[in-house]
């Protein structure tokens, strides 16, 4: 954990969330209390087609959701 301030820090995380796809993840932590977070997601992977327009809209739905 990095320190910013006082009270205020920063860590790291990340995940492999699927084949071939990671997050990383930048945590503010503020008087020990998890809080805002910066996401990076990379990789890559194929959908079908058939199927990309919808992938997108549900992909932007889950972002949309979560993003303050």
């Amino acid at each position: 954990m990095e320190k910013i301030a006082e009270g205020f820090y920063q860590k790291r995380a990340g995940a492999v969330i699927s084949e071939g796809v990671t997050l990383k993840m930048l945590i503010d932590v503020i008087d020990g209390e998890e809080l805002d977070t910066h996401v990076v997601l990379q990789g890559q992977f194929t959908v079908a087609g058939c199927r990309r327009k919808e992938f997108s809209g549900r992909l932007s739905h889950l972002i949309n959701e979560y993003r303050i």
